[in-house]
């Protein structure tokens, strides 16, 4: 995959997971949602997100037809309780639902 596709996957999912008012107000401040890894000493709790595996191309005559990616998105925090962490996952899978992400410079497949 182009780094552009990667540039523009990063933005939309940080976009949509900051954008959600509901997940934002469950961590240490709205802006923390990082790529990859959280910088030293970033307060708890926050959200990590990275790219799993992705995916080949799947190319045509005229160029690729389209490409998708698998993410991982996780919260991070230190409590002995789950409830919290419970809590941060239910509201990414709020974020992450409806919608489609949007990607500058990709369209939607439609079949």
């Amino acid at each position: 995959m182009t780094s552009s596709f990667w540039n523009a996957a990063d933005a939309a999912l940080y976009s949509k997971l900051t954008g959600n008012a509901a997940l934002t107000s469950l961590l240490s401040g709205p802006a923390a949602v990082y790529r990859v890894l959280a910088p030293e000493g970033s307060d708890v709790p926050y959200v990590v997100f990275k790219a799993q595996s992705p995916s080949v191309p799947v190319r045509t005559l005229s160029g690729v037809a389209y490409e998708n990616a698998l993410f991982q998105v996780k919260g991070v925090t230190l409590s002995h309780s789950a409830a919290l962490a419970g809590t941060i996952a239910a509201q990414i899978d709020v974020a992450l639902e409806g919608p489609a992400l949007t990607l500058t410079g990709y369209g939607h497949l439609k079949c």
